[in-house]
């Protein structure tokens, strides 16, 4: 398990950052339960349907938050362009 998760940390910080982060870790201890923890999470990544569990989330959420979201910037812009639009008259009439 060690090597599996000491080969995926340098992949993925390369190996210069890899081996310093490895050690200039404080305490070891955490980085000895750490380190098999990395294999086991990604297994269980990829045995967990998390997706589907994402994807409800944002159907169920997402419609309120991008109408709050989208509603504000386009009352804001509307009222804008208006102010912008009086000048504009005001200064030309």
């Amino acid at each position: 398990m060690m090597t599996i998760s000491f080969s995926f940390v340098l992949q993925v910080m390369g190996t210069d950052e890899g081996y310093t982060f490895m050690e200039e870790v404080e305490n070891k201890l955490l980085l000895l339960i750490s380190m098999p923890l990395i294999p086991v999470l990604l297994v269980l990544g990829r045995m967990i349907q998390w997706e589907d569990m994402v994807l409800k989330l944002w159907r169920r959420h997402a419609p309120r938050f991008l109408t709050k979201l989208f509603s504000n910037s386009v009352y804001r812009f509307s009222i804008y362009t208006l102010n912008v639009l009086r000048t504009v008259l005001w200064l030309s009439s």
